[in-house]
This record gives C-alpha cells, structure tokens and sequence, in this order.
C-alpha cells in the first residue's frame, strides 16, 4: 500500500489549515519573504481485512510565504514548500517479520493566493509536484476557485480578550479540496523571548470528501479524511504576521482501490505538530 500517498494526503489537509494564517491583520509588503520551520508527529492503525497495522511518521519541513506585489491594500502571495523530509515506520505487514522504514523527500508544492489585511483569501491556485498525486482536471490547477469568498476574513474592528469568530478555507489541487472550518477565540496574550504575542485558540475540523488518488502504477486509489482537533496561535501584532502554530488532531482516512484489492482500510490518526517562523532560507 503507497504509504507516501496516505501522508501527503495529510499534508495538503494539515498545510491548508497552515496555510491561511491565523491574524487580526496582515501587514503584507511587496518583497517580503516569511519562512517556516514546520515538524509532525503522526501516529495510527491502518485496519482492514482483519489485519491492524501500527505506524509512525515524523515530517520536517520548510516552508515560505513570499508577498509578490500589493495592488490597493491586496497582496499577492505564495506560500509553498521549500524542502520536506517524511520518516515512516510500518509494522505488521504480511510477510514482513521487522518493522518497515521509509524515508523520502516530500513532492513540493505552492499555494497561489491573494489576500487582504483581514486575510480574506481569494484566487487561490495549487502548483508542484503534490498535484500529480491527484486524479483531476489539469485546467483546475490554473483557475480560479469557483466562490473565491470562501477564504478565512477575521472580523474588523477593535477585539477583546474572550472574543470568538469563525473563518473557513478551501485548498484545491487536481479534484481533491481540504475544507477548513474553524472557531477562533482572543485567549490572551504570551511572552516568548522578552516579546509579548497575542494568543489565539482555535477548534478545527479539516475535511477532504471523497477524492481520487494515484496509487502504484497510476492505479486510481478512492480516500477521505476527517480530522478535529485544537491549535493555538501566537501572532506578531506589531509585524502582522504568525509566529508559532501548535497544534494535536485525531481523526480518520479512508481508502479503497486496487491496492487494497477492493476492500475499504480505515487509519486511524493522531497528530501533533507545530510551525514557526524561522530566519530565511533554514
């Protein structure tokens, strides 16, 4: 079974939920270049025909927004990964007495968008490898989404510590959409280096229905998955810009095809992660 395929399957759900910046306002600059140091820690059971298979990734990656230009307060911006590096362990595979290790680099990927300085998303765009994966109209990649108000806006306006509001976000590549549905709350504030950030706590559910992934020997693989779980935010409000991400979500993927010889194996996941902004060029 193409275990690479599970976890990027993963990574396009978890970087849409990186992706969209957590902020009060962006304070986006034509030629400014934003890098993050991002790791997770995944571990399951991948069930099905009787057999219950423990694994165990970790993922290291480097990620960088760069603001290609601001045209009347909306920044053009990419946001993709610079390099990536996946550790996976398997055990309990039939006919394999010791545990299965894996390690490759992670296709690359970008996210085009435009975003305003209350982080309305619009025209988004996916490029790089990470599409191939994907069985799906090529024309999708290169047009925009069809409601490009879908992009998570925070509200305007002076807020207090305790104040809640929502957001959502959609990440496209090929046929397959990560949805992000989100509930935000002002929890307060934390020093971190002699440096006062404010802290955001959110609740999210991430969703990828139903898409069509290639398999060995392009073989069409049928998934989805549904994560929940929890993050916390500390945002520069002086630079307008995210500092650190933590997060930790459970959930389910799903997958049948010629694979898995036409029997449905369900994984179940828990995910521990976290992003933040590092010097350029890590």
């Amino acid at each position: 079974m193409r275990i690479r395929a599970l976890v990027m399957m993963l990574m396009l759900a978890l970087t849409a939920l990186a992706a969209q910046g957590y902020t009060l306002q962006f304070k986006d600059a034509a030629g400014t270049t934003r890098a993050y140091g991002s790791q997770m820690a995944i571990t399951g059971v991948m069930s099905g025909a009787g057999l219950n298979l423990p694994l165990n990734a970790t993922v290291d990656m480097t990620l960088l927004e760069k603001i290609l230009g601001v045209k009347e307060q909306v920044a053009s911006v990419t946001f993709g990964l610079q390099r990536g590096t996946m550790h996976l362990k398997v055990s309990g595979l039939p006919g394999e007495e010791e545990e299965q290790t894996i390690d490759q680099a992670l296709p690359t990927f970008t996210f085009l968008f435009d975003r305003t300085p209350l982080g309305k998303v619009s025209n988004v765009q996916t490029q790089g490898e990470i599409t191939d994966l994907f069985l799906g109209s090529a024309d999708a990649l290169i047009t925009p989404m069809s409601s490009p108000d879908r992009g998570l806006e925070f509200p305007a306006g002076e807020l207090k510590i305790g104040d809640t509001w929502q957001g959502s976000q959609t990440a496209l590549a090929g046929n397959a959409q990560a949805r992000v549905a989100a509930q935000y709350t002002l929890a307060g504030t934390e020093v971190v280096n002699g440096k006062t950030y404010l802290k955001i706590a959110c609740d999210t559910t991430v969703s990828v229905p139903d898409t069509s992934m290639k398999a060995s020997d392009d073989q069409p693989m049928a998934m989805n998955v549904i994560l929940r779980g929890q993050s916390t935010t500390l945002f520069d409000e002086g630079a307008g810009e995210l500092f650190r991400t933590t997060f930790a979500m459970n959930g389910t993927l799903n997958m049948t095809g010629a694979e898995t010889m036409g029997i449905e194996v369900q994984t179940t996941l828990n995910i521990t992660g976290s992003m933040e902004k590092v010097a350029n060029g890590r």
